[in-house]
Order: C-alpha cells, then sequence, then structure tokens
C-alpha cells in the first residue's frame, strides 16, 4: 500500500487506524535503560491523561523554576480524558542532580506535612467530542526549605494511584554562569563553553564540589553532566569538551489543529468520525537541507478557532496521525515535544509498518499549535543520546536552547544544593569571551 491511499483510507474509515490505536491505548512504559532502579518516574502521566503542562513562576523562564525563599507558586495543570472527578494530593520528593530520590528525610526538605489536599481546580470540558476533566494544581514552593531537584507526584486520594509526575527545580542563585555556543559546520554541531564564576564561594576543589548538568530544549532526559573542569582560574571554573558538543539538529516541525473544519498547514484531512476528530497528516520526510523558520523548540501554544470560552475547558481533542517517510533505523524512534509531555515512553514511540516502509503513530492532541521533531535513540537503546539526523537532519546553523544547571556541594554538606541556572538561546543570548 502506497502512503497517499493508507492517508485516503483512514479518511473513508477511521477503523483502519486501529492498529495505530492500539499504541495509544497500552499502559504507558517509560524508557528506563538509562534511569537506576531507584530513580523516581520523573516523567509519568497515567494512560488516560494528556496536555500535562508545568508552567514556571516567573515570565519568560522556559523551565519550571523557583528561587528558595521565594512566593513562587509553580501551576502544574493536565487533562483526564473521559474521566470523573477526582480527590486529588501531592507530594515533592527530593533528588540529587542525576534525579534519583535522596536520602534525605521529609523533615530535612519540607516544611509541614508532605501531603497537599485541595490544590486542585477541577472544571469538565465543555460542548467537547472528547469529554475530559481538567485540572490546575497550585504547587507551593514556599515549604521547601533547600534547593535542588525536586518531583512533584499527584495521587488519587481513593486509589493511591500515580496520575502524574513532573519534575521542577529550587534554586539559590549562588553562583554566576557565563556561556557561549561555538557552530563547527564541518561536524554540524554546536559545543557549548560554560564558565562558573564563584562570586564569593571558595572552591578550594571544582571537581569534587561542582556538577555541571547541560542539555537540549526541554529534554533533559538526554542531559549531559559534566564533573572534570577544563580550566581553572581565580574566581572562575571553565567547563567544555566533547561531553558539551551537541548535534544541532534541525528546526522543530509543526502540527496545527486549532481548526477542526478547514486543515492547515501539513494536514490531509481533519474528519469526524464518530465520536471524535481524526486529524491525517501529511507524511513527514527527510528535508532536502536547512531552511530557518520560527519555531518554539519543543512548545506547544493551545488555541482553538471560534472558541470564544475558555481554552483550558473548550478546546477539543483530535486523535491526530503521524507517517513518517524514512528508513528503517536499527533502534527507536520518538516523537519529542511539549505535545506529549517531553516523556519517552510507548504512546509516542513510532511503529514501523512494513506494508507501508513507513514509519507511524497516533497521539491524542488539544486544540492548538504544536511543535515537535524526530528523535532516534542510541544503537544500544539507552536514553542517553539520540539524533535527528536520519530523520530531520543536522545543522550547525539550527536555533536551539540549552539549559544549564549548576550544582554545588561544600565537603560538610549533606545534599547537592542548585547553585545557578541558565538559558543560552543560540540566536538571543549573547555569547561571552571565555
Amino acid at each position: 500500500m502506497k502512503l497517499h491511499q493508507f492517508c485516503e483510507e483512514i479518511e473513508k474509515n477511521f477503523l483502519n487506524a486501529a492498529p495505530i490505536l492500539a499504541l495509544i491505548l497500552v499502559n504507558p512504559t517509560p524508557l528506563t535503560a538509562t534511569e537506576p532502579a531507584e530513580a523516581l518516574p520523573i516523567f509519568f502521566s497515567a494512560p488516560n491523561v494528556s496536555t500535562v503542562r508545568f508552567e514556571p513562576a516567573e515570565a519568560g523562564e522556559p523551565l519550571p523554576i523557583a528561587h528558595l525563599g521565594s512566593e513562587s507558586t509553580l501551576t502544574l495543570s493536565f487533562d483526564e480524558r473521559d474521566a470523573d472527578l477526582r480527590t486529588l494530593y501531592y507530594i515533592v520528593r527530593h533528588c540529587d542532580p542525576d534525579w534519583r530520590a535522596s536520602d534525605l528525610m521529609d523533615i530535612e526538605f519540607f516544611d509541614g506535612y508532605n501531603r497537599t489536599y485541595d490544590t486542585a481546580e477541577a472544571r469538565f470540558s465543555f460542548n467537547t467530542t472528547m469529554p475530559y476533566t481538567h485540572y490546575d494544581i497550585a504547587v507551593d514552593t514556599r515549604p521547601l526549605k533547600i534547593s535542588g531537584n525536586y518531583v512533584v507526584l499527584v495521587y488519587d486520594d481513593s486509589t493511591g494511584q500515580l496520575v502524574v509526575a513532573r519534575p521542577f527545580m529550587i534554586s539559590e542563585n549562588m553562583l554566576g554562569i557565563r556561556s557561549r555556543v561555538e557552530l563547527n559546520h564541518t561536524k554540524r554541531t554546536q559545543s557549548l563553553r560554560i564558565g562558573v564564576v564563584h562570586g564569593r564561594l571558595r572552591i578550594s576543589n571544582p571537581a569534587s564540589e561542582l556538577r555541571v548538568v547541560a542539555w537540549q530544549n526541554g529534554l533533559f532526559q538526554l542531559r549531559r553532566t559534566i564533573d572534570e573542569p577544563a580550566f581553572i582560574r581565580a574566581d572562575e571554573t571553565l567547563y567544555e569538551g566533547e561531553a558539551l558538543q551537541f548535534a544541532g539538529g534541525n528546526e522543530f516541525r509543526w502540527v496545527d489543529n486549532r481548526d477542526l473544519y478547514y486543515p492547515r498547514y501539513g494536514t490531509r484531512a481533519i474528519e469526524f468520525h464518530d465520536p471524535f476528530y481524526h486529524q491525517t497528516l501529511h507524511p513527514d520526510r527527510l528535508p532536502d537541507g536547512y531552511s530557518f523558520h520560527e519555531d518554539r523548540n519543543g512548545a506547544s501554544h493551545l488555541h482553538a478557532v471560534d472558541i470564544h470560552a475558555e481554552t483550558d475547558i473548550a478546546a477539543d481533542y483530535t486523535l491526530t496521525h503521524f507517517i513518517l517517510a524514512a528508513e528503517r533505523q536499527q533502534s527507536d524512534v520518538y516523537i519529542q515535544g511539549q505535545l506529549n509531555g517531553y516523556a519517552l515512553d510507548h504512546r509516542n514511540r513510532l511503529a514501523w509498518d512494513e506494508q507501508l516502509q513507513a514509519y507511524r503513530c497516533s497521539l491524542w492532541l488539544k486544540q492548538g499549535l504544536h511543535s515537535y521533531q524526530y528523535i532516534v535513540a542510541s544503537p544500544d537503546g539507552s536514553a542517553i543520546s539520540h539524533t535527528t539526523a536520519p530523520t530531520d537532519g543536522s545543522f550547525a546553523d539550527t536555533e536551539n536552547d540549552y539549559h544549564i544547571a549548576i550544582y554545588y556541594r561544600h565537603p560538610t554538606d549533606t545534599h547537592w544544593r542548585l547553585a545557578a541556572t541558565k538559558t543560552h538561546n543560540t540566536l538571543r543570548t549573547v555569547n561571552e569571551f571565555l
């Protein structure tokens, strides 16, 4: 069967997409190849949960980060498709720089009882073909007594089942960060260089007292951790080298389902097959080369055309069918972006269709404009590295965000402190001289 014939079949009868539906209805099994057994489920969503968003405390901050001692509240929101109202509660767990649960007791990092109720504003969807319950949970950071990595875990009070888990950070701003990104057009890579400014801290042994973590475009499951500095100055420690060299990748693709009646860019058809809307995309192919276009580096913007009620409860869902016309890879291929919460699990892993000689996957997407990319896991199946080259290409000029986190641990400390964070955009952030 040719690709265009397959698209036409989906338009005629949504039952032809049953193999695709099976991919998204199974229980998710998150990747664990690089996570130790004691690792917390930092990216988890129950099977019927969609559109998980974790909004930062400060405007303009791309990550869910709050400052220690501030009055900040982070907002965790999500939809439960075809679900009744639940009573939810959340707890927070402190983690080390590798996102494993730390050895600290609750009393050491949390002021009060670490089990918070009555924080969820729950509303039912209005006039949508996909009924859902929308939750907004206010995660109060004021009880947190120390900086570092945290995971918020949301549970159903009646069953004790985990509903959602997401990571966030509490920073102290103890250190300064200087950064630059250097482009290598021959290798099609971008090399990050980082200078950690000590300020008032006396750091006698940076190799044991500092830890630098960097990742690209929000997907920190693929983060790089560096302990050994390249150079040490009197008031600054410099980090560079192969560990901070990233494939440039390509600009993110777009999927647009803001309008359910008129297909937009990249959409072959949007049709209603009782009881839901189905969106069939044109097959994605490997680009011929690099061309710049504005994107959101994986972020989604929720919006529904001609709906005057609040998007959170009035926007509908489409079952969106992705087709990737690419050669079969030796390892797994995923769709990555905020559209799936940056998770890497079975729900956004593409299945190889032998008949089509292409990959395919279907996702429940709330109406909006969603940026995404395809990534190929490393050949050994681990999640520590990835590449977009076989599916999206890779170029040194690509606009990317690089997120940097600096952890500090004094020899007498019992935990790592998050001493500084920064986001370096390759187009908008000025390269500093290092």
